[in-house]
C-alpha cells in the first residue's frame, strides 16, 4: 500500500524506542509525509524529522502538549502549512 503524497501525523513520537517512533518510520517507508510530535522528549522528535527527511520523505518536529487544545489546533494549523492537510 502506497502512501505517496499522503500527510500523517504522529504523537508521542520522541522516544527513540516507542510505538510512535515505529509508527512514523513505517509510514515514511510506506511514502507519506510525516509530522511528529514529542513534548518531554523534543530533541528526539527533532532526530526523528531528521531521520524521516534522510529516507527522502518531508518530515518535520512539532512540540505541543496534545491535552491541550490551543496547542494542538496551532500545531496542526502549522502541519498543514509546511506539509498539508493531515489525510
Amino acid at each position: 500500500m502506497s502512501l505517496e503524497g499522503k500527510v500523517a501525523f504522529v504523537s508521542g513520537a520522541s522516544r527513540p524506542r516507542g510505538n510512535g517512533r515505529a509508527i512514523a518510520l513505517t509510514l515514511a517507508e510506506k511514502g507519506a509525509d510525516v509530522a511528529v510530535s514529542g513534548w518531554g522528549h523534543f530533541e528526539g522528535a527533532m532526530s526523528l524529522a531528521e531521520e524521516i527527511r534522510g529516507m527522502g520523505r518531508k518530515a518535520i518536529a512539532v512540540k505541543m502538549d496534545v491535552s491541550d487544545y490551543q496547542e494542538v489546533q496551532k500545531g496542526l494549523a502549522w502541519v498543514k502549512e509546511e506539509l498539508g492537510a493531515v489525510n
